[in-house]
C-alpha cells in the first residue's frame, strides 16, 4: 500500500447539512485522472493546496486553498475560455441539457459540475472520476444518525442480563473464523475476555465522554452472542461517532484484505445528490471477493423535515449498506415488526431484531462538561438501532461458516435460501425485507 501526501493535514472543514455531511473544500478523483484535473485547474488558476494519493483505493484527493476564489474562476461565464471552438461551445449546450447546472448555492457542488462541463465539451462527453469526500456517521439510537440528542443506551435490570451473560462461551459456533469491527474504540469487558483484539490506539477507557464511545464494544458483544467461538478484531475509525469518507474507505480496504472472514460496518453516509459515495464505492470495490460485509441500513426511518429528510426521503439509501456487494441489514422488534426508526426500501436485504436489545457496554459513561457520571450494571445496557441488527447477522453469518469446509458466501447463500418464501418468488408488494430472527441468544 502506497499513500503519499503534500503539506500538513488539518482538522476537518465540514460542510454541514442535517445528516449529509462533507468536507467543502476537498474533491476526490481517481489517480488516473489527477493530472488532467490540475491541468484544467492551472489553465483558471485555481490553486491547490494539501493532496494525497492512495494506492489502496485507487483515487486521490485534492483540497482546493481558497474556495471562493475557485468557485468565481469556475463560474460559467469563466468555463467558456477554456473551449476552444464553436465545436466544443456546442458539445457543452448538448451536455447541459443533459446535465443542468445544479440549483445548489454550496460552492463545491458548483465547481464540480463546471469541471465536468469543460472536460465534456472537450473530451466528447468523457469526464473523469469526481467526487465530494463525504463524512461518515456511527449509526446509534433511536432515530437519529452521526450523534445528537435521543436513542442514547439504557440501563438494564439484572433480569434483562441473565439471557445474554448465560450464552456459553465455548468453542463453537464460530470456531476459527475472524470478524472485523471498524467502528469506535472498543472497551474491556468481562463477558468478552479472551474473544477480541485490538490495538491500543482502538481501546477507550471509562467514564467516557459521551454515550458514542461505547458503541463498538455493544456491537462486539452482539456479534459473540451469535458467534461465541469467533475472534472479533476491532478498529476504531470513528473519533466522536464520525469521520470523512476518505479516512473510512482507506480502513475499510486495509482492514477488510487483512484476513478477515466478516466485517461490521455499523455507519452510515448519506448524500443529497442521489451519488454513491466515491470513496466508500472505491473500498468495497477492492475488498477480496470471499470476504462478507454487513452493513447498517441508518435509522431515518422516521426522519421529517427538521433532520434534513422529507417524509419521502424515509427510504433514502444509505452507504455502504445499498452498495451491491454488502449485506444492508434494517431493525425490528423480537416480532418481526419493522421498527419505526428503520428505513424501508427496496435496497435492504434483511430485517433483524434491533429494537431494544442488550449487550455489552462501558462501566460508566460522563457526558458532556460538568454532566453526572451514569453508571451502568455489569457493564451491560440496552439499546435500539440497526447498528445492533447489523451486528446479530454479522454473528449469524459467522456462526454458520466453517474454516475449510463452508465460505462466508455459501454462509450467507444458507441464510437467504432459510428466508425464501414457500413458492421461492419474492413478494414484489412491498419493499419489506425478510426478517432474520436472532434474539435473545439461543
Amino acid at each position: 500500500m502506497t499513500t503519499s501526501s503534500t503539506a500538513a493535514p488539518r482538522k476537518p472543514v465540514a460542510k454541514h447539512v442535517p445528516l449529509v455531511m462533507y468536507e467543502e473544500d476537498e474533491i476526490i478523483v481517481a489517480q488516473q485522472h489527477e493530472r488532467v484535473l490540475r491541468r484544467l485547474l492551472k489553465d483558471k488558476d485555481v490553486e491547490v493546496g494539501h493532496a494525497e494519493s492512495s494506492d489502496v483505493l485507487g483515487l486521490a484527493k485534492l483540497r482546493l486553498t481558497n474556495l471562493t476564489d475557485a468557485e468565481a474562476r469556475l463560474a460559467p461565464t469563466e468555463i467558456s475560455t477554456l473551449l476552444r471552438g464553436e465545436e466544443e461551445k456546442e458539445a457543452l449546450a448538448e451536455w447541459q441539457l443533459v446535465h443542468p447546472r445544479p440549483n445548489s448555492d454550496v460552492p463545491i457542488d458548483q465547481i464540480l459540475w463546471a469541471l465536468r462541463a469543460v472536460f465534456a465539451a472537450r473530451c466528447s462527453g468523457w469526464t473523469p472520476t469526481l467526487g465530494k469526500n463525504r463524512f461518515v456517521g456511527q449509526v446509534h439510537g433511536v432515530g437519529e444518525v452521526i450523534h445528537g440528542g435521543g436513542g442514547d443506551p439504557q440501563a438494564v435490570d439484572k433480569a434483562d442480563i441473565n439471557p445474554f451473560a448465560a450464552k456459553a462461551r465455548d468453542t463453537a459456533p464460530g470456531s476459527g473464523v475472524r470478524v472485523g469491527v471498524l467502528d469506535t474504540g472498543i472497551h474491556s469487558h468481562a463477558w468478552l475476555a479472551g474473544s477480541w483484539t485490538a490495538g491500543i490506539d482502538d481501546t477507550v477507557t471509562s467514564p467516557a465522554d459521551s454515550f458514542a464511545d461505547g458503541h463498538a464494544t455493544f456491537i462486539t458483544g452482539l456479534v459473540l452472542s451469535q458467534a461465541p467461538g469467533a475472534t472479533v478484531r476491532v478498529r476504531k475509525v470513528l473519533e466522536n461517532g464520525t469521520a470523512n469518507s476518505w479516512d473510512v474507505a482507506k480502513a475499510i480496504v486495509e482492514f477488510g484484505n487483512s484476513g478477515l472472514d466478516v466485517l461490521n460496518l455499523s455507519f452510515a453516509c448519506y448524500t443529497e445528490d442521489g451519488e454513491q459515495p466515491m470513496a466508500l464505492a472505491a473500498a468495497i470495490d477492492r475488498l477480496d471477493p470471499n470476504l462478507v460485509v454487513v452493513a447498517a441500513a441508518g435509522n431515518h426511518g422516521e426522519a421529517g423535515k427538521e433532520d434534513g429528510f422529507t417524509k419521502a426521503d424515509n427510504d433514502k439509501p444509505a452507504y455502504p449498506a445499498a452498495f451491491d456487494d454488502v449485506i444492508a441489514v434494517g431493525a425490528a422488534n423480537d416480532d418481526g415488526k419493522r421498527a419505526s426508526f428503520s428505513p424501508n426500501g427496496w435496497w435492504l436485504d434483511l430485517n433483524a431484531p434491533g429494537d431494544k436489545v442488550t449487550s455489552t457496554y462501558l462501566p460508566e459513561v460522563k457526558p458532556g462538561k460538568g454532566g453526572s457520571t451514569i453508571k451502568f450494571r455489569d457493564s451491560f445496557a440496552r439499546w435500539s438501532g440497526t447498528s445492533f441488527a447489523a451486528a446479530l447477522v454479522t454473528g449469524a453469518v459467522a456462526a454458520k461458516i466453517e474454516p475449510g469446509h463452508k465460505t462466508g458466501r455459501q454462509a450467507v447463500r444458507e441464510i437467504f435460501d432459510s428466508l425464501a418464501s414457500p413458492s421461492g418468488e419474492p413478494d414484489l408488494g412491498s419493499p419489506e425485507p425478510p426478517f432474520l430472527k436472532l434474539w435473545p441468544p439461543s
